[in-house]
């Protein structure tokens, strides 16, 4: 950080934190690299639940690391004692339904993972903070709200329409001001692009509170 050294006694003081505040970032990010990112299998539509949950996971536990992804959501799948007989995505290969935020409470609780819930307003100030926490956010949204992105912003593949939305679970990890507009960077197992993917925080505010307003703050053990 540069000071310019000033002469004038009077105001020296508002001219420096002027300075101070000119180089403040800030970006936060709870991921930076990506290592706790999962990507799910080409064609899978069922399992983007468990897959956050187990990043979700993952960030909680530092002693806890998917080492086999399909084994790891089996094992999930059948902690959950979970029907598929009303799911119309259930296949042999996926083994189960899509699931609901309450099927990841229920493994956060069987693995002592830290969290709490939230119901989110407009106002994304409460997602905000809970990242300056060191804290992660679950969210369960229609990514039918989110518009197609380009480079690193937005949505990285097209979505058609779903019968009750395409709901879909994203990991929240960070935050950052482009343009002076607030954005979320987080993990979107759907892809390998969604890998510390940035969405503007409106759009994500807005489908979350249309399709799901619940959301999972995680924290650190």
């Amino acid at each position: 950080m540069k000071y310019r050294h000033f002469f004038i006694n009077k105001g020296i003081i508002s001219a420096v934190f002027a300075l101070c505040i000119s180089n403040v970032s800030y970006a936060l990010s709870n991921d930076p690299l990506g290592k706790h990112f999962l990507q799910k299998a080409v064609g899978d539509l069922s399992n983007c639940g468990p897959i956050s949950a187990l990043m979700a996971r993952q960030y909680s536990q530092k002693n806890y690391k998917v080492v086999n992804l399909a084994s790891s959501i089996r094992d999930a799948r059948g902690q959950s004692h979970q029907d598929s007989s009303d799911d119309m995505f259930f296949s042999e290969s996926t083994q189960g339904r899509w699931w609901k935020m309450s099927d990841i409470k229920s493994y956060f609780n069987k693995h002592n993972v830290a969290y709490k819930p939230l119901l989110v307003s407009n106002n994304p100030r409460e997602i905000v903070n809970a990242l300056r926490n060191n804290q992660i956010v679950l969210i369960n949204l229609n990514m039918n709200d989110i518009p197609r992105g380009t480079r690193s912003i937005g949505k990285p593949y097209f979505t058609f329409p779903v019968p009750g939305g395409w709901g879909h679970y994203l990991m929240i990890i960070g935050f950052d001001y482009i343009d002076g507009e607030l954005v979320f960077e987080a993990h979107d197992s759907f892809r390998r692009a969604g890998k510390n993917r940035l969405f503007y925080a409106k759009n994500i505010m807005r489908a979350v509170k249309r399709y799901y307003p619940e959301t999972l703050l995680v924290k650190k053990h």
